[in-house]
């Protein structure tokens, strides 16, 4: 009847990871709250998740990202009768940031601290709905696969000539858990280096 039309989540949050030592800062557009649904026609969106897999969870012998993925943060709009009313306040810019080669205002940040240097963490953030009563249909989740960005924790490159250059682990012991077990070792072997130039041979 509706010509195949579905109710649907928001848009993907258009998104921007910036790595520092110890540290991702995740930076998103607004792109999601113009969001309008096929079904009722209005803008429904109603907020942000935020996800994050813990350190070492590539080592598992699950995959499943869905699985891996855990909510760290959820902010909604306030002063309705929706969800939780947080508000944006804390993660929303007075003015929106943008990049080099990038036209994308950013209007939202969350940063990541106490990362561990060296270790593969994925985030991710989802836009949701309210929710169709007259449908009755719950709240709408963006997927959380969709725009999941793969991060190795570490400084930058570093093209001072006096910064000294390291690497860790030090000393590295091949045994080591976070290298890995099983048929799973020899491919998951890493030795990081920091303060490299951007051209370098090691």
């Amino acid at each position: 009847d509706n010509g195949y039309k579905l109710p649907a989540p928001p848009d993907d949050p258009k998104t921007k990871v910036i790595i520092e030592d110890k540290k991702v800062t995740l930076y998103w557009a607004a792109n999601a709250e113009y969001s309008v649904d096929p079904i009722s026609g209005r803008k429904d969106f109603e907020g942000y998740k935020l996800y994050r897999t813990n350190p070492g969870s590539e080592l598992s012998l699950n995959s499943d990202l869905t699985t891996q993925l855990k909510l760290i943060a959820d902010f909604d709009s306030s002063h309705n009768r929706y969800f939780n009313n947080t508000g944006f306040g804390f993660i929303k810019l007075n003015t929106p940031v943008q990049f080099d080669g990038d036209t994308t205002k950013y209007w939202y940040k969350f940063d990541f601290i106490n990362q561990l240097n060296g270790f593969q963490y994925v985030y991710s953030i989802t836009a949701y709905d309210k929710g169709d009563s007259a449908q009755q249909l719950g709240s709408l989740e963006s997927s959380i696969l969709s725009n999941t960005q793969r991060i190795i924790v570490g400084t930058p490159a570093n093209n001072n000539e006096d910064a000294e250059i390291g690497v860790y682990p030090n000393p590295y012991y091949g045994s080591a858990y976070w290298d890995g077990t099983g048929v799973k070792a020899e491919v998951l072997r890493k030795i990081y280096f920091f303060n490299l130039p951007s051209k370098c041979d090691i």
